[in-house]
């Protein structure tokens, strides 16, 4: 399944971003965080590779395979897409700023436009589908409608990814796994023989990558400069602040209580006439299932006004992963649950 090689290309890509990172100054925090999530990615499909060749854990194999190769499949388009826009930087005329940006702005439509997403939930889905499958690996098995869901969302991303690859994917299907054998060959970079995105009018061939671009060798940014983002030795999902929290082998004395503790908000919401909402997928049984997976509730908030919502934020201590579950009512005496990774919320006002 060349996990490797996927890694290696994830590495790359996020040694790409650092040159938007210096030339972008008020997108710093946010490219950062690319960063970050694809030294996580690359470390999880390592550890991935390892767990697929240790006999062990060979005998999960042959469920995880098929999820596996989905999720590694549409990382590798994901990442000769972004290659392909960093193409642009070599083709595009005016001061290096306006050329980043303008290539930075394309680059967050063109995620939007595909899979209605941006980059870093795109990245997060990645993360969370392959912690997940290294769960299953080593039989802490994750919840089936959870790893259904990430499904079918991956499944519709790589579809609308494969309209655009009809030479090399189109004939694939997105439910058979491919030979085990994590040493075939695949392009050793994410730039390979492909046909681009769809181009605007103004744009024209991508050339190879020359001394100046973020992916060259030459530059020395990828080779020779540490990474800025460490790996997460056992998930990516939490801060180093809360890494650091967790250390002390306990939960009642975690930083997040004291921040939510008290009701002193300091920025006003202007009243639109709705309710607070919840517009997750239903996840049944899943507090049972987070106790039984080791999670542990850490503390929940409730909103006050008609939909009554209640969140709740848990942790688990021993790898740092963190869930939060929204409680909606559908009626005084029955509710409903829905439950995602911290990292893929969003929030629409």
């Amino acid at each position: 399944m060349a996990l490797r090689t996927s890694a290696d290309n994830a590495e790359d890509v996020a040694a790409g971003f650092r040159e938007f990172r210096e030339h972008l100054p008020g997108h710093e925090a946010e490219i950062t965080g690319l960063i970050a999530d694809l030294f996580a990615i690359s470390s999880a499909l390592k550890r991935l590779d390892n767990l697929t060749n240790d006999r062990r854990h060979q005998h999960n194999l042959a469920i995880v395979q098929p999820d596996l190769e989905l999720v590694r499949t549409s990382l590798k388009i994901t990442l000769e897409d972004v290659v392909d826009f960093f193409g642009d930087l070599e083709v595009r005329r005016g001061s290096a700023r306006d050329v980043y940006r303008r290539t930075w702005i394309e680059l967050c439509e063109f995620f939007r436009d595909e899979g209605k997403d941006s980059p870093p939930t795109r990245l997060a889905r990645y993360k969370t589908y392959l912690n997940e499958l290294e769960d299953h690996m080593t039989d802490k098995f994750p919840d089936p409608s959870f790893m259904a869901s990430l499904r079918t969302g991956l499944k519709g991303l790589l579809a609308q990814q494969c309209s655009r690859l009809p030479h090399q994917l189109g004939s694939m299907s997105l439910s058979t796994p491919s030979s085990p054998s994590s040493h075939s060959t695949e392009p050793g970079s994410p730039v390979s023989d492909r046909r681009p995105r769809n181009r605007r009018s103004y744009e024209r061939a991508r050339p190879s990558p020359s001394p100046h671009s973020p992916l060259s060798p030459a530059s020395g940014n990828f080779s020779d400069v540490p990474p800025l983002a460490p790996d997460a030795p056992g998930s990516p999902f939490t801060s180093s602040a809360t890494s650091h929290s967790l250390g002390s082998n306990t939960i009642s004395d975690h930083w997040a209580k004291n921040v939510f503790k008290e009701a002193r908000a300091t920025t006003r919401i202007p009243y639109v006439g709705e309710s607070s909402k919840c517009l997750g997928d239903v996840t049944p049984g899943v507090k049972r299932w987070l106790n039984e997976t080791g999670f542990e509730e850490l503390f929940q908030l409730a909103f006050n006004g008609d939909s009554d919502l209640r969140v709740y934020l848990y942790v688990r201590e021993d790898d740092h992963r963190v869930r939060i579950v929204c409680k909606t009512f559908r009626s005084p005496r029955s509710s409903d649950y829905h439950c995602l990774p911290l990292n893929m919320l969003e929030i629409y006002t």
